[in-house]
Parts: C-alpha cells; sequence; structure tokens
C-alpha cells in the first residue's frame, strides 16, 4: 500500500507539471533572463516568522538592457498547523528600456493554505492582494491594486519527510494574476507563471534551489522597443540561497 501510495503522489505531481508546460503555448520571443536570490528566514517562535529576500535580475541578452534590483520583507503569522497570514513590502528598481526606468513600492497581504512540511508530498496556496506605487523616470506614475495566486508543490525523492535534512527534492508551481489595470508601464507585465526546478536542503539552517520559469507577459513600456508590444512567454533561470535561522526561544520551545 505505501508502494502504491509513492507512484500516486509521483503521478499526480508530474501530472501538474505536464499541465504547467501544456499551458505554455505562445513563442519565447525574448532571450532568456537569470535571477539569483539570497533569502533569509529568522524563526522567532511557533507563531512568527521573519522572511527577507535580495535580488538582482537580468537579461541574458546583452543588448536588452531590460535588469531589476528587488528587496522584500515578509512577516508570517501561523494561526493554526496549516494556516498562514502574511504582510509585507517589496521594494524594486527596474530599467525598463534605455528611456525608462521605475522604482516600486509594493505592500502586500495574504493567506496560505498548506501541507504541513513534515509529509514527503506537500502542496500550499498562496493568495495574495498587493497595492503597486510605481514611479517613472519621466516622472509619471501609475497606483494599482493587483491580486495573485500561488500554487506550490514539493516532492522528496530520498527522504519520508521535507522537513528532513539532506533532502533532495523537485518542486513547481503555477501562479495567476489578475491586474484591475492593464496598462501599467513595465516591460514584463506578468499574467501567469509556471516553473520546475530542484533543491536540496542541507539541514535547518541551509537550504538551495534551481529551476527554469515560464511566465506570460505583455510589453507595456511607452516609446521605442525592440519588441513589438504582444503578448510573450519569455524563460527565467532562477537560483535561491536560503539561511534560517532560530531565536533562543524558539530553540528552547523545540528542546521541550
Amino acid at each position: 500500500m505505501k508502494l502504491l501510495n509513492d507512484y500516486k503522489i509521483r503521478f499526480i505531481f508530474f501530472s501538474i507539471l505536464l499541465y504547467s508546460f501544456g499551458l505554455q503555448g505562445q513563442e519565447n520571443t525574448n532571450a532568456p533572463t537569470l535571477e539569483s536570490n539570497l533569502s533569509f528566514v529568522l524563526l522567532e517562535n511557533e507563531r512568527w516568522s521573519y522572511a527577507a529576500n535580495l535580488s538582482y535580475n537580468f537579461n541574458l541578452n546583452k543588448e536588452f538592457d531590460w535588469n531589476e534590483s528587488a528587496f522584500s520583507g515578509t512577516a508570517i503569522y501561523s494561526w493554526i498547523s496549516f494556516l498562514d497570514f502574511t504582510g509585507g513590502m517589496f521594494i524594486n528598481n527596474v530599467e525598463q528600456n534605455i528611456y525608462l526606468s521605475s522604482n516600486e513600492f509594493r505592500p502586500t497581504i495574504g493567506i496560505r493554505v498548506y501541507r504541513p512540511m513534515n509529509h514527503r508530498f506537500v502542496i500550499s496556496n498562496l493568495s495574495r492582494i498587493e497595492l503597486r506605487l510605481l514611479y517613472y523616470s519621466d516622472s509619471d506614475n501609475d497606483q494599482v491594486i493587483r491580486l495573485r495566486n500561488l500554487t506550490h508543490l514539493f516532492f522528496s525523492t530520498n527522504k519520508k519527510r521535507m522537513s528532513d535534512d539532506k533532502n533532495l527534492f523537485v518542486f513547481a508551481y503555477v501562479e495567476w494574476f489578475y491586474n484591475f489595470e492593464d496598462d501599467v508601464r513595465e516591460r514584463f507585465f506578468n499574467l501567469f507563471k509556471s516553473k520546475i526546478g530542484i533543491g536540496y536542503r542541507l539541514n535547518l539552517n541551509w537550504h538551495f534551489s534551481a529551476g527554469v520559469i515560464y511566465q506570460n507577459t505583455r510589453e507595456n513600456t511607452a516609446g521605442p522597443v525592440q519588441f513589438p508590444t504582444d503578448y510573450k512567454t519569455n524563460l527565467a533561470y532562477e537560483w535561491r540561497v536560503t539561511y534560517v535561522l532560530q531565536s533562543t526561544e524558539y530553540k528552547l520551545k523545540k528542546a521541550d
């Protein structure tokens, strides 16, 4: 029965992977981007944790001027064993093209429902609402609201629980965006994302992952552009290193 259940989990996981690829029906018209992330997590106690992320993203085509530097901070409140509330701020600077750059301040709140990490197969769903405050180099600005929903899947290939050390795992996600306004001036105006990847949890403190992202976007910047203004599927390579800290209170509680 255990072996049968493992095969069922694998079948569900890879079926969703194939489905996410099947949603990508448009031609990839841009060179890939590289997304680099350093994440820090503080486990304060059984209720509260905090996360910070630094990222630098750029297009691998040297003639394509887009690049992004970003910081995000998030507070997470665990209400019950499968439900979290989140709130935070995202800040970035983006060179949209040689004629336009932008700064964004994005307060966000969300709710996450999930299967705990003490299982081999973990699924979570994070729904967020964002207030996007964008300020452009030409003195224009945008204030818009956006909804987004992220469904994330994890599966350990060599351990019984995702929370085990020396855990080699695979993962995937799909994310939908609902934009209340469609004219936000961005080179990559997000509509949909999907990702597959592989990760390694060395221990509680160190986690590593890398993956490939497909995103459906629209070119919304004004002025001369290298590509037509239409819908595109863009490819991104993403890597992440995460370091997790534990407060003294958290360590003592776990030791009880």
